[in-house]
């Protein structure tokens, strides 16, 4: 399968991401799953960034992918600066304590939250 555009497969409790689509002309965002190992991603070509947020992932992992140049974009997959930037952009999956604990010391997002918490089945 091949998508044009961006790809968001996070908040699924997904354990694996055999099966994601072979192409992805934009990001591909498997943020807060359960997903054990990256190594089996059937994805061959990611023409954005590639966001795995919440997850086991390692440094190790993140330079194989950039290495097999699989990822064109940027790898965000630990939570520093760069993810409290994106996290009320509609991009980014959080539980509802940390989603309630950001808004309460940046308030100046709660207009913007756009999450899915540990809540969602």
């Amino acid at each position: 399968m091949r998508v044009g555009g961006n790809f968001n497969c996070s908040c699924n409790n997904l354990k694996s991401l055999k099966g994601a689509p072979e192409y992805v002309g934009g990001d591909f965002d498997c943020s807060f799953n359960k997903i054990e190992n990256i190594n089996d991603l059937t994805t061959t070509y990611i023409g954005g960034d590639f966001y795995c947020y919440g997850n086991n992932v390692t440094d190790e992992d993140a330079r194989i992918l950039k290495e097999k140049g699989i990822v064109q974009g940027e790898i965000y997959y630990k939570d520093t600066d760069d993810f409290k930037k994106q996290l009320f952009r509609g991009r980014k999956a959080v539980s509802a304590e940390e989603a309630a604990n950001f808004l309460e010391a940046h308030p100046e997002f709660k207009n913007d939250a756009a999450v899915c918490t540990e809540e969602k089945k």
